[in-house]
């Protein structure tokens, strides 16, 4: 049986989350082929590509359904047992085919008929390669069928708190604060374009004591 399948999972936890599934992976000999984590709009969440087992499949889809809650599970499997025993076929014939055109490529006796064979033997090639690649798919390849899972899982970020409303006389407080320390700055900077005038006027006072002490009768 070849196996594929989606879950969505809600989680209270992602890292945590994120480590029971590796080991549920780890368990199982399943691996992610892609995996792709986004952290937006108060979500944190992640969408992988998982490769199965086909024997462990439905092991490791109970598995994963245990860490969280499921939004959506949809499994599907196809009985691939006739196709395997065409592309068998097909294969055996195909190498006895193979080894047969290149007995006849090492006996030719003209140019044509080795260009005929060269030809002939190409398109068997080519249909022995694809036959081979369709059962490399199917995972014979490696002797094991693997299951494609797609699974994604989210953790909702908890939204934060609003801070308490400020009461009601706050706001003119907070004008009236406001307005208070405006009026001091406006008076530093008066104080500030009248440096000169306030310069000159610690130099001249100084002088117009002493000549007023110098000249007592003139006042």
């Amino acid at each position: 049986m070849a196996y594929q399948g989606e879950i969505n999972l809600q989680v209270d936890n992602f890292e945590q989350a994120t480590s029971s599934i590796n080991q549920v992976l780890d368990q199982y000999g399943a691996y992610p082929s892609a995996a792709h984590q986004t952290r937006a709009n108060g979500q944190h969440y992640q969408e992988m590509t998982l490769k199965v087992p086909a024997t462990d499949f439905l092991h490791v889809v109970a598995a994963l359904a245990k860490l969280g809650r499921i939004d959506t599970k949809d499994i599907s499997s196809t009985d691939i047992t006739a196709e395997l025993v065409t592309l068998n076929t097909r294969v055996n014939a195909g190498q006895a085919t193979a080894a047969r055109y290149r007995q006849l490529l090492a006996k030719a006796t003209s140019p044509a008929q080795l260009h005929q064979f060269e030809d002939q033997n190409r398109q068997v090639q080519a249909a022995l390669a694809a036959d081979k690649a369709r059962l490399q798919q199917l995972g014979l390849g490696t002797q094991e069928l693997w299951a494609t899972l797609h699974l994604r899982y989210t953790q909702t970020l908890p939204t934060t708190e609003p801070s308490t409303p400020l009461p009601a006389f706050a706001p003119q407080f907070l004008a009236s604060f406001n307005n208070g320390w405006t009026f001091v700055l406006n008076i530093l900077v008066v104080l500030t374009n009248l440096w000169p005038l306030l310069l000159l006027g610690a130099v001249v006072w100084p002088v117009l004591r002493w000549w007023r002490r110098r000249h007592p009768a003139e006042y």
